[in-house]
């Protein structure tokens, strides 16, 4: 069944009044992913994690469970999101534990080779340019590094209506692909019925 239009553009980019009520929908629908996710970062305490696309920021809490004594980074084109995870979130904030920006994956104003784990669930159809993300992704990874991504199998994205506002309808398998095509060695495997994970190291 195809979303309405106003349903998918909140779901690339939560705003205006209908944000929170995005946020808490995603929060609600990805919870499972993200906590797959974040396990298959393997993050160690004291290092630094980056949520791309954090949304309702149903991650941040599991993030900053994960890294005590580390930081984590939390990046969102929606500036409404921006907001609600620096008031959900202000203590953190406050301690330097968290840090909230708007920004991209095209475009995030991280230092080169500064970050241990990237995650990103259920975002990758949304990125204007693939390519250029996957680059950036791969700049601002530390040696060793892992990049953990979640998608939608092809048709569950396609049944949504993603093609009708312009958004990606990919298989994971293309995902992958242009993974390694950006230097990562990837593996794949099943996080729910509709969807699977992508792990992936830069080559050395």
């Amino acid at each position: 069944m195809s979303l309405p239009r106003f349903l998918l553009r909140q779901l690339s980019r939560p705003d205006g009044w209908f944000g929170s009520v995005t946020a808490w929908l995603l929060n609600r629908s990805n919870r499972v992913a993200n906590e797959r996710a974040v396990q298959a970062l393997e993050l160690q305490p004291d290092q630094c994690a980056l949520d791309l696309g954090f949304g309702g920021g149903v991650a941040l809490p599991l993030l900053l469970s994960a890294v005590p004594q580390g930081e984590v980074i939390a990046v969102d084109p929606s500036e409404s999101m921006v907001r609600r995870a620096e008031r959900q979130h202000r203590r953190a904030v406050a301690a330097g534990r968290l840090r909230v920006m708007v920004g991209s994956a095209e475009g995030m104003e991280v230092p080169s080779a500064s970050v241990h784990g990237v995650l990103s669930v259920n975002t990758l159809y949304f990125w204007p340019d693939l390519a250029v993300g996957l680059a950036e992704v791969r700049r601002i990874l530390a040696p060793g590094g892992r990049f953990v991504a979640v998608v939608a199998h092809r048709g569950h994205c396609e049944e949504l209506g993603f093609q009708d506002m312009g958004f990606r309808t990919e298989t994971p398998e293309f995902y992958a692909e242009a993974m390694g095509d950006a230097g990562f060695t990837v593996s794949v495997e099943d996080v729910a019925h509709d969807a699977v994970l992508i792990r992936a190291c830069p080559h050395l």
